[in-house]
């Protein structure tokens, strides 16, 4: 059975749940631990530096 790369479906997630009040990107990333608990600690790094990418992109297309 081949395991898919859970780095961008945690990194969407962190996306997602970072528009809920009191819940930072660690505590997103401890939740989607527990979501898939099969997902590795590196996976969930490159999920979180996937999401904090895009969250500075986002930060600069706005400002710009």
């Amino acid at each position: 059975m081949i395991r898919r790369d859970l780095s961008a479906v945690i990194a969407q997630i962190l996306i997602e749940t970072n528009r809920v009040p009191g819940l930072g990107p660690w505590a997103a990333a401890a939740w989607a631990m527990k979501i898939w608990p099969e997902a590795s600690h590196a996976e969930v790094l490159r999920g979180y530096y996937i999401a904090v990418e895009i969250f500075e992109d986002d930060y600069l297309f706005e400002a710009a």
